[in-house]
């Protein structure tokens, strides 16, 4: 714990909250409303059973997330895991989503990195058995995806080479300071703030990692991994061009030797053959593979 967390329990649960968060006032309705969450079938659901104000952004029967009111904190983003019986096992041994989440939020934060504020985390793990756990977070003002906004930029004919050289350097930033997100996929790379000063944001630390330990060699090729994942899921709206000059400019950023700039090239792009070969289609922009 931290100078600037405090610790508390509400109903078996382990709570922490960030410094000027009340972790009781906060925990307790959150708690309260966990079996009308849990035991919803469906998004419609789960959003009937929210309090008025609230949105439901994302439902499965094991995650979900959404935004609600919550008095003097005003809205927030709530993200509730609950384990699986096969993950149980799993999490006794390793770190749960929703502390990692926390944790990885925090760091990345104190090192300068934009990612929404960590408010309170509640944990139920008795006997180190992973019950569920819930993340809140500051919101975003007007988010969009990644991949949402490129679709945007190429069906207005806009350049999408700012917004790729913005992900390079974020990339770099997230890299230098010592971290491998390990889900860098274009969904979890988001644009918001007001319409005047809006710019990119990472989401989804539940399996991020600190590299810190390890020799810089090995920490660079594992943090192509992040590249990759990156690539897989953009390359149907990016040319092939464009993922060069992006990966340029990571370089840049990063300030990689030129023989080392071919090889991390090289390693990212093959990621898009292993894709084709196991049966993915083709993405293609008006017609025609962006790749061909």
């Amino acid at each position: 714990m931290t100078s600037l967390e405090s610790r508390t329990s509400r109903k078996g649960w382990s709570v922490v909250a960030a410094d000027g968060v009340d972790a009781i006032a906060t925990a307790t309705p959150l708690l309260d409303l966990l079996p009308r969450v849990w035991a919803a079938p469906d998004a419609a659901s789960l959003g009937a059973a929210l309090p008025a104000g609230s949105e439901v952004q994302r439902w499965r029967r094991w995650r979900a997330a959404f935004l609600l009111p919550m008095g003097a904190l005003g809205t927030v983003h709530v993200k509730v895991y609950r384990s699986r019986t096969v993950q149980r096992a799993i999490e006794a041994l390793t770190p749960s989503r929703g502390p990692t989440s926390w944790r990885m939020g925090r760091a990345m934060r104190a090192a300068g990195l934009p990612t929404p504020e960590p408010l309170l985390l509640a944990v139920k793990k008795p006997l180190r058995i992973h019950l569920g756990s819930v993340l809140v977070t500051r919101p975003l003002v007007a988010p969009r995806l990644l991949t949402d906004e490129l679709k945007r930029r190429i069906a207005a004919g806009e350049s999408v080479q700012p917004l790729l050289a913005d992900v390079a350097r974020l990339a770099a930033a997230l890299h230098e300071a010592g971290f491998l997100h390990g889900d860098f996929t274009a969904s979890n790379v988001l644009l918001a703030g007001e319409p005047a000063a809006r710019s990119l944001w990472l989401i989804d630390l539940d399996r991020t990692k600190r590299l810190g330990a390890m020799p810089p060699a090995t920490r660079r090729w594992l943090q192509c991994l992040d590249l990759r994942l990156l690539l897989l899921t953009t390359w149907g709206e990016v040319s092939r061009r464009d993922w060069l000059r992006l990966l340029a400019t990571y370089a840049r950023a990063r300030k990689l030797p030129r023989a080392l700039r071919k090889r991390l090239a090289g390693r990212v792009l093959a990621a898009r053959r292993g894709r084709v070969r196991i049966g993915a289609t083709t993405g293609t922009i008006g017609g025609r593979d962006p790749w061909g």
